[in-house]
This record gives structure tokens, C-alpha cells and sequence, in this order.
């Protein structure tokens, strides 16, 4: 027993065998070439206790070749074929001794492991069935063959490889004598070349748009709204559709204005005649401040004490349906509700002070008066989305970040109407309690850092979204790196 026990362990650190189970799963087929050493279970001659054998002195090398096939997960399917020269005496049929045997092999065998399992390092457990044809002897004996080894990968990750193969198997005859081990370490070659194919880009949705792209990848959509989808097709996004039933335009957040009047016909008292927001949508044709409804003289203004028709003898000077005497001011054309007096437009941006968000700084009323974040500024709030560094598990921002920072900083100095918010995000490695932690606190040093600028507190809030938001797959280290950022979302008071 304990020769045997030490013809094991030399044998696993010296000799070469035939297996071919390396593939991945897009490469099923491998061969391997290999050399192995056989180590008999007994050292005794049948019926013939004086004629033995060291068999510590018999290590019988062989040379082998194998085809070997995934045949799913946890199985590979091994053909191994191989040949040695015998020195081990064995009697013929006739009870002769013959001795410098040729031994031609050919087994079926199961290798059973995880062959898609990571790393660089794969075990398995074999059995199977075998059967060697003696020369001189011209016999053939059944064994089954029963061991394990495990395989090494011989290069990057990412390719297909060649794999180092170290093997042992005790072969179970039906003659005691014939009985071995064998031991061995051989070469496996994948069949085909090339880099492992990537993974395709997860569609969740199906729509034909990457999750990676699509700002909706849990709901079909359309290219044109970033994979959103549009059920009335009026080109606004249904989560940004405030009537995502029924046709509108993109300035009343999809929602429909029949007469064109700039009201949405759900808030239009008149829905299919244009009006005026002073009236809910209704009209005022003479523009004498009485809606079209209520007002006698509908093409002619008049004061609201003769229901809206003209007096001759009331004089307005201005001409805005204010008669001079209740005119605060009668020679500048003011409407009705401001007594006679024009609205202050201090920026002249056509928006009254009265509904202008940014009275000293002119704007389209779209923006209800104030100006519009330029392009480059938008960018840099972009650009800074992906820019802000910290130390690694830590809040500190890194020095490379503070130029960004004042860019950031200074962009909100130049938009006083406008607030910021803060938005922490994570990749999903490690703890998602930890992360969750770990952006609230990273949006509360960007926080304290604009604050530090100048920026006023009250103008700006933050909050940590950990790893429940990503933009990208986490599986892949760019997409971890897109996932670990801090967003500013600059809005209007």
C-alpha cells in the first residue's frame, strides 16, 4: 500500500494523460495530445506466487491522443485514444509468459464538473467504460476506468485557450493482476480561434433599443424618444405625456389644443374658438376686456357699465376700453384688469413682471421668462455627471474634481432663478445598504462644496440613489464606471 501510495503522488507530479474538456460553451469540440505512466495494482503473477515483480520498477510510459465534447453544463463526453509498451509478464491463453506487450486502448468516459464555472482553476470527477486490445496475446480487456484531475488555464480570460491537464484514474479489470493506475498531464486545444464572442446587448423590452440606450428599458418603445414609448404618436414620451391618450403638442406636455390658442382644451372654456388666458381659452374679439360671451358689442369695446359697448360720449384716449376718468393711466393702453395701465416688463422679454419667473433677466415666456441654460452649459453639468472622483469606498473628494466643480459653481451663480439637485449613484459591487450610504453622502460633499462657493443652501438639495438607478450594465467595468455618479438636475425655482 504505501508503494502504491507513492506511485501517486509521483505520478501526479510527472506524467502526462488525455483529456479534452476545456471548452467553453461556444466552443463544444476539443482534441489534446498527452503522456502518461502506468502503475500496476499488484506485483505478483497470476497463479504463480515466484514469479513476481518490483512494480515500482515498471512504470510503463504510453503516448495518447483524445476528442472530447460538452455535452452540457456539468458533463463532457471523452474519447481517448491511447498506446504504450508493456513490460509487466502476462500468460497467454496456452499458460505462456509473454512479456514487451503492445497495449492499444480506446475508452468512453464521462468527465462530470462545472465547466462554465469562473477562473482559472476547473476539477471534475470521471467514469466510464474502456477496453485495450493486447498484442502477442490477441485479447482484449474490458476496464473501467474510475479518478478525477483538473484543469489550468493557459492564457487571458477572454480567449479561447490551451489547457493544462493533470489526471489520475484507477483502472478496475476483470483480472486482479491487470488491475493499475494511471497517471498522467497533457495539453487540450479548443477547436476554433479567436476572441470569446461578447455577450449581445440585453433588450429587456424588445423594442430593438439597448438597455444600455434606452431611457424606458422596462416598456417597448420608439428610436426617436430614446426607447420610450408613444401611444398617441404625437412625438412626446408617455411619461411625459400629460394626456398620453390622446394627440397634443410637446409645449402643453402632450396634450391637445384644438382651437391653437396656446391652451390645452382640457383648461379651455372654449375649446374649438381661440381665446385668451385671461378667460380660460374664451374670446375677446374687441379686446375691451369682456369676454365675446358677455359682452353686447363683441367687435366694439366697450366699458363693462354699457356691457361692453362703445359710449359716445366717454372719452378714452388710449383707446383700452378704460374710460379717462377710470383710467389710472389714460394715455398708455393698459387692459381693463390693471385699471388701464400697462403691465411692467422690466426686461422687455415680452413677459409681464407679474408672471415673469426672472423680471431683470430677459427669457421666452416658454420658460415663463427667464433665459434658457446654454448648450456648453449643459454639457458641463453632463460632463460632470461622470467627472466628480473620490477616494475608493469614501466620500472625500478627490482635488481632480474641484476644477468641475467651480464650473458647476459658477454656471448656477450666472442662473440665480434656478435650483439644483443633487443626485448620488453607485455600481452595484458590494453591500447595497453600503451604497446607499455612500451617495447620500457623496451628493452632501458636492452639497457642502457649492455651498462653499457662494451658492446659497436653499437653493440647492441632494440625495443618494445608492445602485437602484443605472445607466449601464454592471457586469462590465466601463459600465461600472458609468454607474458611479453624482448628477446635477438644474431646474427652475
Amino acid at each position: 500500500m504505501r508503494e502504491i501510495t507513492f506511485t501517486l503522488a509521483f505520478s501526479m507530479m510527472l506524467t502526462f494523460t488525455f483529456v479534452a474538456n476545456a471548452q467553453t460553451t461556444t466552443m463544444k469540440d476539443a482534441i489534446s495530445s498527452n503522456f502518461f505512466l502506468t502503475d500496476y495494482y499488484t506485483n505478483h503473477l497470476p497463479d504463480d506466487s515466484d514469479r513476481t515483480f518490483a512494480s515500482t520498477d515498471l512504470w510503463e510510459p504510453g503516448w495518447g491522443i483524445a476528442y472530447g465534447r460538452n455535452i452540457n453544463k456539468f458533463i463532457n463526453l471523452n474519447i481517448p485514444l491511447h498506446v504504450r509498451k508493456s513490460k509487466v509478464p502476462q500468460i497467454d491463453d496456452e499458460g505462456f509468459t509473454k512479456s514487451d506487450l503492445l497495449l492499444i486502448g480506446l475508452d468512453a468516459t464521462a468527465h462530470i464538473g462545472n465547466w462554465e464555472q469562473k477562473g482559472w482553476f476547473k476539477p471534475y470527477l470521471l467514469a466510464g467504460v474502456g477496453a485495450t486490445y493486447v498484442e502477442k496475446l490477441s485479447q482484449v480487456d474490458v476496464a473501467i476506468p474510475l479518478g478525477g484531475g483538473f484543469n489550468i488555464r493557459l492564457g487571458k480570460r477572454d480567449h479561447y485557450n490551451a489547457y493544462l491537464n493533470i489526471q489520475s484514474q484507477f483502472r478496475l479489470t476483470l483480472d486482479d493482476y491487470r488491475r493499475n493506475y494511471m497517471h498522467g498531464i497533457g495539453i487540450v486545444f479548443p477547436l476554433g480561434t479567436g476572441v470569446v464572442p461578447p455577450a449581445p446587448p440585453k433588450d429587456t423590452d424588445g423594442d430593438g433599443i439597448t438597455d444600455e440606450s434606452d431611457k424606458c428599458p422596462m416598456i417597448p418603445g420608439v428610436p426617436s424618444l430614446g426607447g420610450c414609448p408613444d401611444k398617441d404618436n404625437d412625438g412626446v414620451a408617455d411619461k411625459d405625456d400629460a394626456c398620453p391618450d390622446v394627440a397634443g403638442t410637446a409645449n402643453l406636455k402632450g396634450c391637445p389644443d384644438g382651437d391653437d390658442d396656446g391652451i390645452a382644451d382640457a383648461n379651455d372654456d372654449c375649446p374649438t374658438v381661440a381665446g385668451i388666458v385671461a378667460f380660460n381659452g374664451c374670446p375677446d374679439t374687441d379686446g375691451d376686456g369682456i369676454v365675446d360671451s358677455k359682452d353686447d358689442c363683441p367687435t366694439e369695446p366697450g366699458p363693462e357699465s354699457s356691457d361692453g359697448c362703445p359710449i359716445a360720449v366717454v372719452l378714452d384716449a388710449d383707446g383700452d376700453a378704460v374710460v379717462d376718468e377710470d383710467d389710472k393711466c389714460p394715455n398708455e393702453f393698459g387692459p381693463i384688469e390693471n385699471n388701464g395701465c400697462p403691465y411692467p416688463d422690466r426686461d422687455n422679454d415680452g413677459v409681464f413682471d407679474k408672471d415673469d419667473k426672472c423680471p431683470d433677466s430677459a427669457g421666452p415666456s416658454s420658460n415663463r421668462g427667464c433665459p434658457e441654460l446654454k448648450v456648453e452649459d449643459v454639457e458641463t453639468l453632463n460632463f460632470a455627471a461622470q467627472n466628480i472622483y473620490f477616494d475608493t469606498g469614501k466620500s472625500i473628494m478627490k482635488s481632480s474634481s474641484f476644477e468641475i466643480m467651480d464650473k458647476v459653481a459658477d454656471i448656477l451663480s450666472r442662473y440665480p432663478a434656478y435650483n439644483c439637485s443633487i443626485g448620488g449613484h453607485t455600481d452595484s459591487v458590494g453591500n447595497a445598504a453600503s451604497n446607499q450610504n455612500l451617495s447620500e453622502k457623496r451628493a452632501k460633499a458636492c452639497y457642502d462644496y457649492l455651498v462653499s462657493k457662494g451658492i446659497s443652501g436653499t437653493r440647492l438639495n441632494f440625495t443618494g440613489y445608492g445602485e437602484t438607478q443605472p445607466i449601464a450594465d454592471n457586469k462590465f467595468k466601463d459600465g461600472r464606471n458609468q454607474n458611479r455618479r453624482v448628477e446635477f438636475n438644474v431646474y427652475l425655482k
